[in-house]
């Protein structure tokens, strides 16, 4: 599932994870790793390689306002 789809269904209220795991974090924006976040998981494991393309935002306004950053 997709740090997106995990923060913006309503179907996982009630989930309570012990382990939040986000691959490829490198390529994973800020917005979308604090939507995950809102289930409040005991420990956050992101694994990524910074060497690797980075996140991709066709935004301007996003590049202006920081929200084009990697939250690795």
């Amino acid at each position: 599932m997709t740090t997106v789809t995990l923060g913006l269904t309503s179907k996982f209220d009630s989930f309570k994870p012990d382990l939040l795991l986000i691959d490829e974090a490198c390529q994973c924006l800020e917005p979308a790793v604090l939507l995950s976040l809102r289930y409040n998981p005991a420990t956050v494991v992101m694994i990524g390689d910074h060497m690797q393309l980075p996140a991709v935002v066709m935004s301007d306004n996003a590049d202006k306002t920081k929200f084009s950053r990697s939250m690795f």
